[in-house]
């Protein structure tokens, strides 16, 4: 007995001094090596981001770019129609932050979403329920609904602060200023003259495609954005704007992805472990929300990745355009790269959880044009949805440079959109008005799968027959997101050690 006690009194002063003499120089002393840096400056990351913390669920258990952002930090919109707590801190509560038991009631602000989820706890009692819900509610007024009217009074004041103008330009050094923002989002040296032009290359390209569809299903195209437009309104390509024809929307994304999962294995080595599941975009939030977005899995596994349609009208996504949406947001989109990413082995979390937009967005995109070469859509119309989903990612990086350093106006960006997508009005004025307030992010998706596709085209001429897209698809996915200039230097190696082996 005493010589077990010992043993174990031993053991626990070995693991405490081999805690120490890890978790001391990570935390406050010198590192012992790059990754112990690394993860330093991961948790400065998580302690000033709480939220980060209960998405990734790791409660229970670059940088030069940063430094050259800091003459800007107050150049954004203090208040905007993507980001800012009015949004992300409902959403947060809703969809992401854990309840496990009845503990921290008084920090959930969503008192409907606090009662039913309190609701779902074994062992709770009726009476404790009550106390709770009424402690909830008791915060909403005390605190939630006081902070929002101080919101709503602040409204005036910053309306008359702003300008008609709207691009990077406006500010002093401006032009540093967009250039700073292209290089964060794109992790390329691309200037926005570069960028400008290749999108208007990209946008001639596309839309050659488009026109070559059209004509095989016998469709005169004098004003492109028109016939596509016209397409978009079209009853056989739209749902019952009821609840039972948002319900089959559902039903339909899901069943995209059921078609493309079987598919997958002959285009990738790897695939993730976690799944993914279709959901309606939270009602409160609908009216301010993207038309889909993707939510990643936590790191213990106690949720799936969740693809988020936003079903707020019918008319917004037509039929033809689901598949290629859906490839995007889930597989072999965001979910397949993001999931497969976070469960790598070996890479320290950061590596495996922080993302580069240039990359992950690029990679989506990248991804819609794998299934359009791959035989995923089914009819020319769910071809032509692919198409015209790519060629609005080329039109951003017109518009986005158009805005921030050729000194377009808003009505200007929101013309020449309407013109070369054919999306209504109304989406397009809901998309140039976010370029406004993020300069530089929408550039970052077809830099992203450009810069793929070139190097997949690399592998493809050096290694010719020996070239397996599996193994290619594997090199990209295998480091978790990276800068796409180091993700060249990664590709590049991967070649020369394929051309370098002997043929079997």
């Amino acid at each position: 007995m005493r010589r077990a006690l010992r043993i174990s009194v031993f053991a626990g002063a070995v693991l405490l001094l081999g805690l120490g003499v890890s978790v001391v120089p990570t935390v406050w002393g010198k590192p012992w090596s790059i990754e112990q840096f690394h993860t330093r400056v991961f948790l400065d990351l998580l302690l000033r981001h709480p939220m980060l913390l209960s998405q990734l669920r790791v409660h229970d258990g670059f940088l030069q770019n940063v430094v050259d952002g800091e003459p800007f930090q107050l150049y954004d919109y203090p208040l905007n129609q993507l980001d800012g707590v009015q949004a992300t801190l409902p959403d947060f509560m809703l969809n992401v932050h854990p309840l496990f038991d009845a503990g921290g009631a008084d920090q959930n602000v969503l008192q409907t979403s606090f009662v039913k989820r309190i609701g779902e706890i074994e062992g709770l009692s009726p009476e404790a329920r009550a106390k709770l819900t009424q402690a909830a509610r008791h915060q909403i007024e005390i605190s939630v609904l006081p902070a929002w009217q101080r919101l709503a009074d602040y409204l005036p004041e910053l309306q008359a602060q702003a300008t008609e103008t709207v691009g990077a330009w406006k500010h002093p050094e401006g032009s540093l200023y967009y250039g700073w923002a292209l290089r964060s989002h794109t992790t390329t040296k691309l200037s926005a003259d570069e960028i400008h032009a290749l999108g208007l290359r990209e946008v001639e390209r596309i839309q050659r495609e488009i026109r070559a569809i059209l004509s095989g299903e016998g469709i005169d195209v004098l004003d492109l954005g028109a016939t596509l437009g016209a397409l978009n309104k079209e009853d056989r390509f739209l749902y019952p704007d009821t609840d039972e024809g948002r319900a089959q929307m559902l039903a339909d994304y899901q069943a995209i992805l059921d078609d493309a999962a079987p598919r997958l294995p002959a285009l990738f080595g790897r695939l993730p472990q976690a799944p993914v599941r279709v959901e309606r975009v939270p009602a409160f939030k609908e009216a301010g929300a993207p038309g889909a977005y993707y939510m990643p899995p936590p790191l213990d596994g106690s949720k799936p990745g969740i693809f988020y349609a936003n079903l707020r009208s019918v008319r917004e996504i037509p039929k033809f355009g689901m598949r290629t949406l859906a490839y995007h947001e889930a597989i072999p989109g965001h979910h397949l790269q993001i999931a497969i990413a976070q469960e790598l082995p070996g890479l320290p979390i950061f590596r495996r959880v922080v993302p580069f937009t240039a990359y992950v967005e690029g990679w989506a995109l990248y991804a819609e044009r794998l299934a359009l070469e791959n035989g995923f859509h089914l009819t020319p119309s769910d071809r032509l949805g692919a198409l015209q989903a790519e060629v609005f990612r080329a039109v951003r990086l017109v518009v986005d440079t158009g805005i921030h350093a050729q000194r377009w106006t808003r009505e200007q960006a929101i013309a020449y959109m309407v013109q070369n997508t054919g999306m209504p009005e109304t989406d397009v004025v809901a998309e140039v008005e976010r370029y406004i307030v993020s300069p530089g992010q929408a550039c970052a998706y077809k830099v992203g799968q450009l810069a793929i596709l070139s190097l997949r085209g690399r592998a493809q001429q050096a290694l010719g027959p020996r070239f397996d897209p599996r193994a290619f698809h594997d090199v990209v996915l295998g480091q978790g997101a990276l800068p796409l200039e180091l993700l060249e230097r990664k590709v590049d190696e991967w070649i020369a050690n394929q051309t370098q082996s002997p043929v079997r």
